[in-house]
């Protein structure tokens, strides 16, 4: 059929190309066979609708001929064209058969032959094509169309395969074509309506324009179609089928996305793919597969799940309205990128990497937040979580706000820790424990209704804030924390629920009040200045520790457990105190009520001073305009002791009161002005004379004792005696373990008949005698000073000697005793340096030592030392002495080289090194008993002896002169007075420096017994405890056996 003049032909039927005749047979060469005829040929353009069948003629056969040489020059007729297209901007719809003929040797021709440039060849559904599509021009597009569902091998497309030629590629109609096989030609597809379907995994580079309706990709499940070529164009397009469609690709579409089915996968873990800038309707899976920074400006709606899986950022900055899960299980997922634009959809969120907001103004989100990946605030302004989040891992609060709840009674953090670099706002108007662990230098904030319950040991270090509602630190646990060093402003209730101690340094002020409700104590150890009420309904609230300050506010307060002042320094309290607990004063500092109080629990005082109505406490009073008389009422005994204090009676008009303060002193009374004298009348007869009574006995003056001013506290006469008495045995055990020299003598007269490889042993005695003096620096400064004496006698019970007596052993034990009376004077009734008494002590010694000395003038001792100590401590005047026990444990080394000097002088260096430890038993006095912790104490001394050997008559003679200088390491020692409410410590430092001059000598009266002795005198040079002596000595005899 021969179509000129183009225009539109439709072929229901049957069109058939003529047949070629045969050739002629010949015995030579035979003729050729006659070519088929096209089935229809159009020679200008126009457009062909077939849905029958059109072939082209099939080709005659050669001639037949005998002669072999002749037989391959046979010519087979060709086979005719199915459809002979020629023209530009023509068409073929094909949903019939089209067919090339057969040549008479069997080829098969080209079914459509098309030559010219814009032509299209549409295949609709039951398309039959038999043999080769061949387009030869620019711009000729393969078309899949129809309303139908079809299928297409995109394997036939290619220079070698069935369809040959083309350059585009388009999807139209409202059919469903499924694509199977692959090709690698490079075939850009259009899609303008319908839905190309994949039946198999494939991977194109196609380039896809959509147009018009746009169209669709339908991916079979379990099959995944990964588009890297460039998708764009501005029609919609649609996602369907169970499988997944990855778009590796850049992507400038700007038409709407739909996600009806399956997954739509934005990259492979790659930085290319994109979804283009429409809006995305999301009604299945849409997933983020970015490994660098992907900005997704798209508005997401839908019912469907959105996930990031990749390893980079994906930034949602589009008003998404999705209301499916949200999955993060790898990289990051931000929403906003610092604009004012940016949501999650409204479903729960799975979080397993990292979750960011970043919104430069206000961000509710309301979603459900899970998993174990960090939440991270980095934008300026506020984002509030109102959802019960579950999320195990960290949140970071960069920048601006993040806020827990809106008002309401949801909004939670997760159960991570929290890093708040910023500020930290909880907004609820119920109750809300929050177990986090929080950190950071950021600021956080309470500003709902309800009860913000911290239960994590939080660290941040920034200022806590209650703007409204309640901060409650603890749950009635052992945790929960404020920061550890900003304020508190509080401007509505700060709670304290502990079971155990809390140390709160935080620095409170506001308008709000405070309530200790926890079982535990509760120390506050900064100035405060509240205005608010304060309640203790259970366990303690504990002003100040030791070293800290410390107060309350300057609201009322409401007690009905126990309220503990624990600090140094003067504390006021300024508000009244009403309720049924206890009041202590355990510091060592003063507490004044300034207020009108009525509670009615206990009032203790262990320590320092509390000053109630500037009086004491309050023991005698008055109504109804009656006054108390001076002299009206007295003391037994003039004061009554607790603890560490003496407590003594202050009356005035309105009352009596005890005090543990010295009074101030009372003004002199004014003199009256004399009145004139009356006339003298006539004197009567003389009266006998009166014999005059004695003088008026002028005041006792203490030397060395200066009063001091008043409300200092009254430590009672115990006090200094038990301070200074671990110093004092200390002083003990040295006197008595001295050095080698002091102990034993000077170096051996060698005798002349002792045998080889063998020592000679020693059995030796002295009486020492020291009178010391040490001032130590503490709570009660006490001073001692008194003399030591005792005796001091050992053996050797081992001595050795090598062949050439270069070197020998020694080793030995011996016994001791010392006794003696410490006068002490200290800081005691108010009055500082005041002679309080004496510790008489009385101390035995058992010691080991062991000797090594060298001809060459080296010598090394080493000594062990016990003691076991008695002591009775006298306080001045009428009281009764206490007795206590102690033990102690010393052990020394000391080594020294002499050296040569002129004639039989030698100067010999010395080292030697200490350390002694005490344990001292309980003592029970009226109302208190001593507990006392004695500081171990190292000790050094360097010291330089130079010594002679003179002989004389009564034998040789070996004098020596030292100097030695004592260093004692630095400590304190602790005498805890225990009372029958509280525990006072009273501290006093050990460690100083003393400077030793001494003088003494050996005699060898023969070569068995010598005489030893020496006279020397100790200085104070320094430190915390200063010792000195006056002069000291000791005198001794030793025998060889």
């Amino acid at each position: 059929m021969l179509i000129t003049g183009g225009g539109v032909i439709n072929n229901t039927g049957q069109v058939l190309g003529g047949a070629g005749g045969a050739g002629g047979d010949s015995a030579y060469f035979a003729g050729a066979g006659g070519d088929g005829g096209d089935g229809v040929v159009m020679t200008q353009g126009g457009v062909l609708i077939n849905s029958g069948e059109v072939r082209g003629g099939n080709g005659g056969d050669a001639g037949f001929t005998d002669w072999p040489r002749a037989i391959p020059l046979r010519v087979a007729g060709q086979g005719g064209v199915g459809v002979n297209f020629t023209g530009n901007n023509g068409r073929i719809v094909n949903g019939g058969v089209i067919a090339g003929g057969l040549s008479g040797a069997g080829v098969q021709a080209d079914a459509i032959r098309m030559v010219g440039s814009n032509n299209t060849l549409e295949l609709n559904v039951g398309f039959s094509i038999v043999g080769n599509v061949v387009a030869s021009g620019a711009a000729n597009a393969l078309t899949l169309g129809g309303a139908g569902s079809g299928s297409f091998d995109v394997a036939s497309i290619g220079a070698a395969a069935q369809y040959r030629g083309f350059s585009q590629f388009n999807k139209t109609g409202t059919s469903t074509w499924i694509l199977t096989g692959g090709t690698t030609e490079t075939t850009p597809w259009i899609l303008a309506g319908g839905v190309l379907r994949t039946t198999e995994s494939i991977n194109s580079a196609r380039a896809i324009n959509l147009v018009s309706a746009g169209g669709g990709f339908d991916t079979v499940a379990g099959t995944t179609l990964r588009l890297s070529g460039t998708m764009s164009g501005g029609a919609a397009w649609s996602k369907t089928g169970a499988g997944t469609l990855v778009l590796n690709g850049a992507n400038d579409t700007t038409g709407r996305t739909t996600i009806s089915a399956g997954t739509l996968q934005v990259d492979a873990g790659f930085t290319f793919g994109s979804l283009g800038t429409g809006g995305v309707t999301n009604d299945a899976s849409l997933v983020f597969n970015r490994s660098n920074t992907l900005v997704v400006n798209n508005v997401i709606s839908g019912s469907g799940a959105v996930t990031q899986a990749g390893t980079g950022t994906t930034v949602l900055t589009g008003a998404n309205t999705y209301t499916g899960p949200t999955t993060i299980s790898a990289g990051t997922l931000q929403v906003g990128n610092g604009g004012t634009s940016g949501s999650l959809g409204t479903g729960a969120v799975t979080n397993n990497a990292a979750l960011v907001f970043n919104r430069g103004n206000l961000l509710v989100v309301n979603n459900a937040i899970g998993g174990t990946g960090a939440v991270t605030q980095a934008g300026t302004d506020v984002t509030v979580l109102t959802g019960t989040n579950t999320y195990t891992g960290p949140t970071t609060v960069s920048v601006g706000t993040l806020q827990i709840g809106n008002g309401g009674t949801t909004g939670s953090l997760g159960s991570g820790a929290v890093m708040n670099n910023s500020n930290l706002v909880f907004n609820r108007s119920n109750t809300l424990v929050v177990g986090n662990a929080i950190s950071g230098t950021g600021p956080l904030t309470h500003a709902g209704a309800g009860t913000l319950v911290l239960t994590g040991n939080n660290t941040y270090t920034s200022a806590t804030t209650i703007a409204a509602g309640t901060l409650q630190l603890g749950d009635g646990g052992t945790t929960g924390t404020a920061g550890l060093a900003g304020a508190i402003i509080n401007n509505g209730a700060l709670v304290f629920n502990r079971s155990n101690d809390l140390f709160v340094s935080n620095g409170i002020s506001g308008t709000g009040t405070v309530t200790q409700a926890g079982t535990g104590t509760t120390a506050i150890t900064s100035d405060s200045s509240y205005s608010g009420l304060t309640t203790i309904s259970a366990g303690t609230l504990q002003i100040g520790i030791p070293g800290k300050a410390g107060s309350l506010g300057t609201g009322a307060v409401i007690n009905n457990a126990a309220l503990v002042f624990n600090r140094g320094g003067t504390v006021v309290v300024s508000g009244a105190i009403s309720g049924t607990g206890t009041v202590t004063q355990m510091g060592t500092g003063t507490t004044v009520l300034n207020g009108i109080s009525t509670y009615t629990g206990d009032t203790t005082v262990s320590n320092g001073t509390l000053r109630a109505t500037g009086n004491g406490i309050e023991v005698i009073g008055t109504t109804g305009g009656a006054s108390i008389l001076g002299g009206a009422f007295t003391l037994a005994g003039g004061h009554v002791d607790a603890g560490a204090f003496e407590y003594r009676l202050n009356l005035t008009a309105g009352g009596g009161y005890l005090s543990n303060l010295a009074p101030p002193p009372v003004d002199p009374t004014v003199p009256v002005t004399p009145v004139d004298p009356t006339v003298p009348v006539t004197p009567g007869g003389p009266t006998a004379p009166v014999t005059p009574g004695g003088p008026n006995v002028p005041p006792v003056l203490i030397p060395g004792v200066i009063p001091v001013a008043a409300n200092l506290p009254l430590y009672r006469a115990e006090v200094p005696l038990f301070a200074a008495l671990p110093e004092q045995l200390r002083q003990g055990n040295l006197a008595m373990l001295g050095n080698l020299h002091q102990r034993m003598g000077d170096d051996d007269v060698k005798t002349g008949n002792a045998p080889s490889g063998t020592g000679e042993r020693r059995a030796w005695g002295r009486v020492l005698s020291t009178n010391l003096e040490v001032q130590q620096q503490g709570t009660v400064s006490p001073t001692s000073h008194g003399r030591l004496t005792g005796l001091q006698a050992g053996t050797d019970l081992f001595a050795t000697a090598n062949a050439n007596a270069n070197a020998n052993w020694r080793a030995g034990v011996y016994v001791g005793r010392l006794d003696g009376d410490m006068q002490v004077s200290g800081f005691a009734r108010g009055i500082a340096n005041l002679g309080v008494g004496s510790n008489s002590l009385s101390s035995e010694y058992l010691g080991a030592y062991a000797t090594y000395a060298t001809d060459s003038g080296f010598y090394a001792d080493a000594v062990l030392q016990g003691g076991r100590h008695r002591y009775d401590a006298s306080p001045g005047g009428t009281y009764f002495a206490s007795h206590g026990k102690a033990t102690s444990a010393l052990a020394s080394i000391e080594v020294g080289q002499a050296f040569p000097l002129a004639g039989s002088w030698t100067i010999e260096p010395q080292l030697q090194f200490l350390h002694q430890r005490l344990n001292l038993d309980d003592v029970a006095l009226s109302g208190a008993t001593v507990q006392q912790d004695g500081n171990g104490r190292s000790l050094l001394r360097a010291g330089l002896r130079i010594k002679g050997e003179i002989a004389t008559g009564a034998g040789a003679l070996q004098p020596y002169a030292r100097v030695n200088v004592y260093r004692s390491a630095g400590g304190t020692d602790i005498a805890n007075f225990v009372g029958p409410a509280a525990t006072t410590a009273i501290a006093t430092r050990t460690g100083g420096t003393s400077t030793e001059l001494a003088a003494g000598a050996t005699l060898a009266l023969n070569d068995r017994v010598s005489l030893y002795g020496e006279l020397g005198k100790l200085w104070a040079s320094g430190g915390s405890a200063k010792v000195g002596s006056s002069v000291q000595g000791s005198l001794g005899a030793r025998f060889k056996w």
